[in-house]
Parts: structure tokens; sequence; C-alpha cells
């Protein structure tokens, strides 16, 4: 079984016991989330879309904080002498899928 979520504009398929990094937010570790903004839901033998999914929700618990990946941007002016060199490691919000609960 598999959920589409949407969460701040982007769209995750999760299951359950997978690991979600999402855009943080003020939680502790250990909180508990519910995801209610579903696309779809795939059962063993059904699809559930639209209408069906009102009391369809995936649940999780907050690991606490990971860093992304590090990006580098230069910046560069031709014959001015002007180089500059920027990095960023965004932060995320590690989620663990509990389950996805209401189906039935």
């Amino acid at each position: 079984m598999y959920a589409v979520l949407e969460d701040k504009g982007r769209q995750y398929i999760v299951k359950e016991g997978d690991r979600l990094n999402i855009d943080l937010e003020k939680k502790n570790k250990g909180d508990r989330l519910e995801f209610t903004n579903l696309l779809m839901v795939k059962d063993e033998e059904k699809f559930y879309m639209g209408d069906e999914l009102s009391n369809i929700k995936v649940t999780g618990e907050v690991l606490g904080e990971r860093k992304g990946k590090k990006i580098t941007t230069v910046k560069y002016k031709r014959r001015k002498g002007y180089r500059r060199k920027i990095g960023h490691r965004q932060k995320y919000l590690c989620v663990l899928i509990k389950g996805i609960e209401g189906i039935g």
C-alpha cells in the first residue's frame, strides 16, 4: 500500500516505513505529524481518489532535523576583478512514515 501526498507544493510517494525529508517546520523530535492532503492511495486491490480520500490520513513521527547537500554558487563579472563564491545547505525535517489510516 502506498500514498501520494502533497506538502507545501511538493508531491511525495510514501509507504509505511519510509523516511521523508520535508521543508523545515517548528517541530520537536518525537512529535506526530498527520498528512491529510492526499492525492491518491493504492491498496492491494483498489485505488482511492477524490472524495474517497476524505477520511484517510498518513501519520508520521519526527526524527529530527537534517541537512541537505551543499550547493555552491559563483558570481563573476569579467574584467572587473569581481568574484564571489557562495555556499548553502538547506535544512530539512526528517519524518518516519508510521502508516496509512482510515481505509476500509
